[in-house]
């Protein structure tokens, strides 16, 4: 028994060696942890919410923090536009909505994806007549 009348028990909670920064996060040090005690408001601002399924609630809160977590991992991108666009295809799409705990895999695949389309228009490419080239290699005298 501990002073307090509470039974002793083998597991007891310590502080992690490392100060907090064997957390999984690349980045975070022991600085950066140890004196927040709590998100900060601006941490904890929600950007977008997403309609999901579920026990959960009725929308999942895309918050700051979270989109500067993405914004890191995915600098080529416009993440915020492309969350947007997963919001609107939420939207037009009611019967494949995401729960609240599979939203941030979501996002993370549908950031994915958006790295792999090719960006901005290509130039329309020819129709290549290949009479009408050797013609012009023969006028030319390359033939």
């Amino acid at each position: 028994m501990t002073e307090d009348g509470s039974p002793e028990s083998d597991f007891t909670q310590s502080e992690p060696q490392d100060g907090g920064a064997g957390n999984g996060c690349p980045g975070l040090s022991q600085d950066a942890n140890s004196d927040r005690t709590a998100p900060a408001e601006e941490d904890a601002e929600v950007v977008l919410s997403f309609p999901v399924e579920g026990r959960s609630g009725p929308h999942w809160h895309l918050t700051r923090a979270k989109l500067r977590e993405y914004q890191e991992c995915y600098p080529s991108l416009d993440v915020l536009a492309e969350a947007r666009k997963a919001l609107q295809w939420i939207r037009d799409n009611p019967a494949r909505r995401k729960t609240a705990r599979g939203m941030p895999r979501f996002l993370t695949n549908w950031l994915n994806r958006a790295l792999e389309r090719p960006r901005g228009r290509e130039p329309p490419r020819r129709k290549l007549d290949i009479v009408a080239v050797i013609e012009q290699a023969k006028r030319e005298g390359r033939v």
